[in-house]
């Protein structure tokens, strides 16, 4: 017998906002925005997965992939900084914003999640 998931608000990692400005939901995630130039900074301790200079879509993306299989997705963003396979802590710089927001997802085993679920506990 399969073992279920801890609940959400158990187990996710300490995630914090990666930028400070107004929010808006969008498609899965959240728009922030931001100057550009601005700092974009790891939501939590984890390992950049994934770059991308161009995805369809989305721009520029930065994914760190944290413990308990969640990761989080920096969008939009102007400048990548930490390169692929850096370990990164929470609060660090990993890229700086682009035009004027950028996208910010967290995801579970691939799944979006609410980030007001874990963010706000």
């Amino acid at each position: 017998m399969p073992i279920a998931p801890a609940p959400l608000e158990e187990a996710a990692p300490r995630f914090s906002w990666p930028l400070q400005g107004a929010r808006t939901a969008s498609l899965k995630g959240t728009r922030i925005r931001a100057a550009r130039g601005s700092a974009v900074t790891a939501a939590a301790d984890g390992r950049v997965a994934f770059e991308d200079a161009a995805m369809a879509g989305y721009g520029r993306v930065v994914i760190v992939e944290h413990a308990q299989g969640f990761a989080t997705v920096y969008a939009g963003v102007g400048e990548i900084l930490a390169p692929l396979g850096a370990t990164v802590r929470a609060g660090e710089t990993i890229a700086r914003a682009g035009d004027s927001q950028i996208y910010f997802e967290i995801r579970r085993h691939d799944e979006a999640v609410d980030p007001a679920a874990i963010l706000q506990r």
